[in-house]
């Protein structure tokens, strides 16, 4: 298995709390298109090209944190991520 996903970073502006960066993964959709996941914040979203996978995750964060926010919970800090790739011989 090989691990191509391409670790890019997200910044969000947070409101009061101010502006955020979370780590966000891209890899290729199974039907097409891409797929965006921010793990720090169980946020996933996708899209027909990167840029539009990037725009959606985006909004996905900034819609966890205003729930977070709301619901007074600890917003959990990225504390950055290095991607690495894997071969298995088979």
């Amino acid at each position: 298995m090989v691990n191509e996903g391409v670790g890019v970073g997200v910044t969000v502006d947070n409101g009061a709390m101010g502006t955020r960066e979370y780590t966000v993964v891209i890899e290729p959709g199974e039907d097409g298109g891409y797929v965006a996941i921010c793990s720090t914040l169980n946020a996933v979203s996708q899209g027909a090209t990167v840029d539009e996978a990037m725009a959606n995750v985006t909004e996905a964060i900034e819609l966890v944190l205003e729930d977070m926010n709301a619901a007074g919970e600890a917003v959990p800090v990225d504390r950055g991520a290095e991607t690495h790739t894997v071969r298995i011989a088979g």
